[in-house]
């Protein structure tokens, strides 16, 4: 297996040289960059992944927090997720909670870790206090979920208009029977879940909609 030092001879240069190339220092000339590069392909040579992230070199790998993969909805983000950041230069590690804080907390290690450079939560079970003290060792976004008052940046659609726009619209081509499938978090009986909010504003939508036509019979829907 070649060593860093035989990189170093190919390419007719000094360790110290390939070490500062690895570890992505500007001030290496296009001409040595070249000649340590052929040598890596060469050689057949890949540095230590443990290694650089002992040092805090960026690993060009983004983490994706999902509650299952067998979610149709979060099969297709991750799709999306994964092209762009191919296109960007970068690998997604796709890591999935079940439900469960304790699986979440290991995800979230993995960016203290290094593994990681950035981790994306598209599924929360950790409450607000517990993710942002991880911010300290990469960015964390939360993607299609959302905790109250928060210091994490947000990305997700309007689940209240988007779920009225559809009712309103099956309401308007004359539809009256009407099903509402949702996720078993959801159960009238229950008060509102904070982790969860996102079900409860699809359900507020969905009964604005009905609300919306005095003329739509209230017991039209499942």
């Amino acid at each position: 297996m070649a060593t860093i030092k035989d990189v170093a001879e190919k390419a007719g240069l000094s360790v110290t040289t390939v070490s500062r190339f690895l570890n992505n220092h500007p001030y290496i000339s296009d001409d040595k960059k070249e000649k340590i590069l052929a040598a890596m392909k060469a050689l057949d040579y890949e540095p230590s992944t443990v290694a650089q992230q002992m040092r805090g070199v960026k690993t060009y790998r983004i983490g994706v927090l999902i509650s299952r993969i067998t979610n149709p909805f979060f099969a297709s983000l991750v799709d999306a997720l994964e092209v762009t950041a191919r296109k960007n230069g970068y690998s997604v590690l796709i890591v999935q909670n079940h439900d469960s804080a304790g699986e979440e907390k290991n995800c979230l290690d993995l960016l203290k870790k290094k593994i990681i450079d950035g981790l994306i939560l598209c599924a929360v079970e950790s409450n607000k206090n517990v993710l942002e003290k991880y911010q300290q060792y990469g960015p964390i976004l939360l993607c299609n979920t959302s905790l109250e008052a928060t210091s994490l940046p947000v990305v997700k659609v309007d689940d209240r208009r988007a779920t009225y726009n559809a009712v309103t619209y099956l309401i308007s081509k004359g539809y009256k029977n009407i099903a509402y499938s949702t996720g078993r978090h959801l159960r009238a009986e229950r008060p509102r879940q904070p982790q969860k909010p996102g079900l409860y504003r699809r359900h507020a939508g969905r009964k604005a909609g009905y609300q919306s036509r005095a003329d739509f019979p209230p017991d039209a829907y499942l």
